[in-house]
C-alpha cells in the first residue's frame, strides 16, 4: 500500500494522542539526524510518501544544483518535511512553527507537480521564503519529459484550499507582503521559468497594466501575520 501524508497524520494521531506533542521525529528519534535541516521541503501531501523521497534521487538533485539558488556546499541533505516534524494534534501551534525552517534552512525545495503552483499552502511557504529574502527551487521528479510542466501565470487567482478560510489568510498574507497580485505572479514565475518549466501569461488590460506600474513605485511590505489558518498548515499544499 502506498501511503500519503495524510495517513501518516491520521496514524500518529490514532495510535499516538495520549503524547504531549505528537511528532514522527520524536516517536521514532533514531530514524532523524539531530543537526540542522539543509532543506526545508514544499510538496502536496497527497502524493505517496515513496514518491515524495524519489524526488531526492541523484538525477533530480543534480539538476537542482545547477539551479542559481543551489546554496555551495550543500552536500549532505538533511530535509525537513512537516508531517515528520511537526505537531501534528488539531488546534496546536503547528502552522507557527512550521514557518521557521523556511526562513531559517539553507535552502528551500518544492516538489514539482502539474498542479503544484495552484496549491496555497506550497505558494504560502514560498511568499515566508521570498520575506527572509532567500530564493525557492524547484524540483522535477525522476523521469519527467521535457516540456512536461507548463503553467498558466494568474498565479493568485488559481490559489486552491480545501477550506475556504484557509484561502482568504493566504490571500491576505500576500497581499501584505507583494501588495499587488501581478507582483506576486511575476516573483512565482521567475522561479517556474528558472526550473525550465513554462508560464503562459495572459496580456493584462491597460489599467490593469497602469495599476501595476503604480505599484512597483514602491517599496515591498512587510507582512504582519494576521489570524491562523484553519488547517494548521496541514493542507494539501
Amino acid at each position: 500500500m502506498q501511503y500519503d501524508s495524510w495517513e501518516i497524520h491520521k496514524f500518529l494521531l490514532h495510535r499516538h494522542s495520549d503524547r504531549a506533542e505528537v511528532r514522527m521525529c520524536e516517536i521514532l528519534p533514531e530514524f532523524f539526524s539531530t543537526q540542522a535541516a539543509t532543506a526545508a521541503v514544499s510538496y502536496q501531501w497527497r502524493l505517496p510518501f515513496s514518491e515524495v523521497l524519489s524526488y531526492f534521487g541523484e538525477e533530480p538533485l543534480e539538476a537542482a544544483r545547477g539551479l542559481a539558488g543551489w546554496v555551495p556546499g550543500a552536500k549532505e541533505l538533511r530535509v525537513w518535511i512537516d508531517v515528520l516534524f511537526m505537531d501534528q494534534r488539531e488546534g496546536s501551534n503547528a502552522w507557527r512553527e512550521g514557518q521557521r525552517p523556511f526562513y531559517h534552512a539553507p535552502l528551500h525545495l518544492v516538489l514539482m507537480t502539474g498542479d503544484v503552483m495552484t496549491r496555497a499552502f506550497i505558494l504560502y511557504e514560498m511568499v515566508i521564503r521570498h520575506r527572509a529574502g532567500k530564493e525557492s527551487l524547484l524540483l522535477k521528479p525522476p523521469g519527467h519529459r521535457p516540456g512536461e510542466f507548463r503553467f498558466q501565470g494568474n498565479f493568485y487567482n488559481t490559489i486552491a484550499t480545501t477550506w475556504g478560510d484557509d484561502r482568504r489568510f493566504i490571500l491576505r498574507y500576500i497581499d501584505e507582503v507583494f501588495k499587488m497580485p501581478q507582483r506576486f505572479n511575476r516573483e512565482i514565475t521567475k522561479t517556474v521559468v528558472a526550473a525550465g518549466a513554462t508560464v503562459t501569461i495572459s496580456a493584462p488590460s491597460a489599467a490593469t497594466s497602469a495599476a501595476a506600474a503604480g505599484a512597483d513605485a514602491g517599496l515591498l511590505g512587510t507582512a504582519g501575520c494576521c489570524s491562523a489558518p484553519r488547517s494548521g498548515g496541514t493542507d494539501d499544499g
